[in-house]
Formats: structure tokens, sequence, C-alpha cells
């Protein structure tokens, strides 16, 4: 097991994370309010990110160093299991 390492699959793939807060305000919303029946809503958070930059900005934030390591698809199948 490596520490301060986030293992994913994702390459550069891009994210607009969300808070689970802020998306439990906007389904508090629509599930006590009205008119929102057959309404489709998409949350999505501000700004698209890699696992490079979230890595980046969580070391920021706790003080050690957290690397993005890309494994290869076969690889990451193989440790989820």
């Amino acid at each position: 097991m490596l520490i301060g390492c986030v293992l994913s699959m994702t390459g550069d793939g891009k994210n607009a994370l969300v808070a689970n807060r802020d998306v439990a305000i906007a389904a508090r919303a629509v599930n006590t309010g009205g008119g929102y029946d057959g309404k489709d809503y998409r949350l999505t958070g501000p700004q698209l990110l890699d696992l490079e930059l979230i890595c980046a900005a969580i070391a920021e934030l706790v003080g050690r160093t957290i690397a993005y390591c890309d494994l290869p698809g076969d690889e990451f199948a193989a440790m989820m299991l």
C-alpha cells in the first residue's frame, strides 16, 4: 500500500466536484417545494479538476505530499479485487 498516494485510472480526465451539503440543500428544495415535477436539474461544481489538481489542493490543506498515481486499467482492476 502506498501512503500519500491516490490510486485511480482516470488519466487526465476532469470532474466538476460538488459538495454534499450543496446537493442536500438542492434536494431539500426540490422535494419540499412545488413546481419541480418533470424537471431535470444537474448539479455541478464551479471548476473542472483532474486528480492531480485535487491531490495538490488536499496536500496544501493537510500540509503533506499527496500524489496522484495513475494506473493502467488492468492493474487498477486487480487492486480493487
